[in-house]
């Protein structure tokens, strides 16, 4: 998927304007345009990271990069076994990761690549930071695949990300990323679900939706049902 060729790193320089789509330090918004961010991404690191055509082109530090090509033509024409959109959605500056969000016809997922030395960590979705930078959140929304975990939680760390804790999957719930409340909480929507993926009403949770906060507890996490959302 990937390979790597010469080029020297840089970064966007500090001061510089920005667009209003902010890439670097800023949570990835699910329901956004892949495309619309990778504009903002490029714009902002765009001394390290180029499109042309299908291919997306992230230097690294010891002068070499990565690479990721997409294949759209396969994408136009249905042809799931070798559909694949690749796209730069975030850069986690305390990390010095790339974040480049993957999607084929019916499945996504997230490389995370290091600016170091491009070593390529893959989560199933794009991850969301706590607001200290050392920890992140995936969520686990593909459901054409076998699921190790719905849930899990990384730490940033000198090796690279590293899930720590993970949730077993739990076919019946569907979870939301909302928000980090701070570093040891976090918001989600949780909806039930019926054998074939619709939307039911849980015993916990009369009206299909309540609102879930994940808390660490020690060296783990557990899940706290706070109330039933109206909307």
């Amino acid at each position: 998927m990937a390979h790597a060729l010469l080029v020297g790193p840089s970064i966007a320089q500090p001061g510089s304007p920005r667009p209003a789509a902010s890439c670097i330090g800023v949570d990835y918004d699910e329901h956004a345009d892949p495309k619309i961010r990778e504009s903002a991404c490029l714009w902002e690191l765009r001394n390290s990271a180029t499109r042309k055509g299908a291919l997306l082109t992230l230097k690294l530090e010891n002068g070499a990069a990565r690479t990721f090509l997409s294949n759209p033509t396969a994408c136009q024409n249905d042809d799931a076994s070798r559909c694949t959109d690749y796209r730069l959605v975030g850069y986690h500056a305390a990390g010095r990761l790339y974040l480049i969000r993957g999607a084929g016809s019916q499945e996504h997922d997230c490389a995370l690549v290091s600016v170091r030395n491009g070593k390529v960590t893959t989560l199933p979705n794009v991850p969301h930071f706590a607001p200290d930078g050392s920890t992140f959140i995936v969520v686990n929304d593909n459901a054409t695949t076998i699921r190790p975990f719905d849930l899990a939680i990384g730490s940033v760390t000198a090796d690279g990300p590293a899930l720590v804790w993970q949730r077993p999957p739990n076919d019946s719930e569907a979870f939301e990323f909302q928000r980090w409340i701070d570093n040891d909480r976090i918001a989600f929507d949780v909806r039930y679900l019926d054998q074939k993926g619709l939307e039911q009403k849980g015993n916990d949770c009369p009206d299909k939706k309540c609102e879930v906060v994940l808390v660490r507890f020690g060296t783990g996490w557990t899940t706290l049902r706070l109330r039933q959302r109206q909307d």
